[in-house]
Formats: structure tokens, C-alpha cells, sequence
């Protein structure tokens, strides 16, 4: 029922007003409890190899990854981590994981993945109402059967013995090109340049961001006094402001 009503063009796109988005989260988070409880069933007597009866740990939904944080798992020494995909082909995922601390990670068959170890951005650790204290993360590259799992597993390393080779980023631009159009991106994915190829024209990018508008805070009780709204677009003023300054 959540995941229907919140299918709802408004809810995907985030224009709906305050009051109905937070009808919208309650909903879907009292959805995900429930769900969450029959995953948990259904992963107890899936997770068990060779008909061994051992009991399974409990799983937890890391319901803030969008924002890097996943709390449980902060400062442990070792857990492991569950990945469902629900499609009925293969996909190949790529996975982050916020942590405190440097891990061994195992795949399903207890070989060592390659992974990358790399800081989270600044602009994600001072998101409002974010609570972990991971200021690292590490990505990687995992191949998932159709409506099945993989399971990869986590290891505190020995800080005295094993140390994670780091490597410093070079600043490199990547690019997009078909036989028309060629577009360039700089080191933090900003739109740097697009260059039609047929024509031998470009157009440059020195700056660019995301920015915001105050809104006219009327009291609908004319139409001089119409508020900005869901479906009214009146700003305050024609000045802008950046989502971020860092």
C-alpha cells in the first residue's frame, strides 16, 4: 500500500507541500518495519548452508546509506553484509559502505575484494540530522545472481601489521562522445565543456551550481497575496543562493 501511494508523480518528484511528504515518509517507514520483519524470516532459513540448524544473525536495514551513515555497524570488528537483488536478471551493483575503521573484505567464495577506500565529502558529513561519525568509505563492485543475495564479509584490519596502500587522485577530466558531440566533466563531475564535433563549435563552463530562491510567503487571501507553493512558482526576490558553499 506504501510503495503504491508513494508511486504517486508528486511523491517521485518531490513537489508535493511539506505536510503530505511527511505522511509520505511515515508511511513508507511503517511499511519498511513490517517488511523488514519478513526479510528477516525469510533470510533465517535462507542464510543456513549444508542444512546446518545454526542460528543467523539478525538483519538490519541500513536505511541511511543515502546520507552515508549506517550506525550499526560503526566501530565493530567484524559483520558482514547482505546484498538482495529483486530483479529476475543479473546486475552488477557498485556498493558503498560508510566506516570508522579499515576492513578485510571477503566476497562469497572468501576471496579478497578490491576496493576502494576514499573519503566521504564534507558537504555529505554536515548534512542536518546526520549522526556518524564515518568519514570514510569504501566502494566496490559486486555481481548479484537474479532474485537472489550475496553475502560479503568485514574484518577490522591490524592497523601494526596491515596498512591500506593509498593512492593520491589525480585531477583528470572524463568525457562522454558520440560521432556528434563530445562533453567533458572536471575532477568533481562539473559540466566542463561540450564540443560539436561535426561543426567544430564549443562552449565553455567556467562555473556552475545548484541555488535556491526564497519563497514569497503570502496568505492566499488574494491573489496579490498568492503564496509560493507545490504548483506557484514566486520567489521572494529574483536574488539566488547556493545549496552549498563547500
Amino acid at each position: 500500500e506504501a510503495m503504491g501511494i508513494v508511486q504517486h508523480h508528486d511523491a517521485i518528484s518531490g513537489t508535493e507541500k511539506q505536510h503530505v511528504a511527511d505522511d509520505y515518509i511515515q508511511r513508507l517507514s511503517y511499511g519498511i518495519d513490517i517488511a523488514e520483519n519478513v526479510i528477516n524470516n525469510a533470510y533465517t532459513k535462507l542464510l543456513p548452508k549444508e542444512n546446518k540448524l545454526s542460528m543467523t544473525p539478525t538483519q538490519f536495514l541500513c536505511q541511511y546509506l543515502n546520507i552515508s551513515e549506517c550506525l550499526p555497524i560503526e566501530e565493530q570488528k567484524e559483520f558482514t553484509l547482505t546484498l538482495w537483488n529483486p530483479t529476475i536478471h543479473p546486475v552488477i551493483h557498485h556498493v558503498r559502505v560508510p566506516i570508522t575503521k579499515e576492513y578485510l573484505i571477503r566476497d562469497p567464495m572468501g576471496s579478497i575484494v578490491s576496493a576502494e577506500y576514499l573519503p566521504i565529502s564534507n558537504m555529505t558529513q554536515n548534512i542536518p540530522g546526520r549522526n556518524s561519525s564515518a568519514q570514510n568509505q569504501y566502494i566496490f563492485t559486486t555481481q548479484l545472481p537474479a532474485l537472489g543475495f550475496s553475502t560479503y564479509y568485514f574484518e577490522a584490519k591490524n592497523s601494526k601489521k596491515e596498512k591500506t596502500e593509498k593512492e593520491k587522485l589525480r585531477k583528470e577530466t572524463c568525457h562522454l562522445e558520440n560521432e556528434n558531440l563530445r562533453v567533458e566533466f572536471d575532477d568533481q563531475g562539473n559540466l566542463r565543456e561540450i564540443i560539436n564535433l561535426k561543426k567544430h563549435i564549443s562552449v565553455r563552463f567556467t562555473t556552475q551550481g545548484f541555488y535556491w530562491y526564497s519563497s514569497f510567503a503570502g496568505n492566499n487571501s488574494a491573489e496579490e497575496f498568492q503564496a509560493s507553493g507545490a504548483y506557484v512558482f514566486r520567489p521572494l526576490t529574483s536574488e539566488v543562493r547556493p545549496v552549498s558553499t563547500t
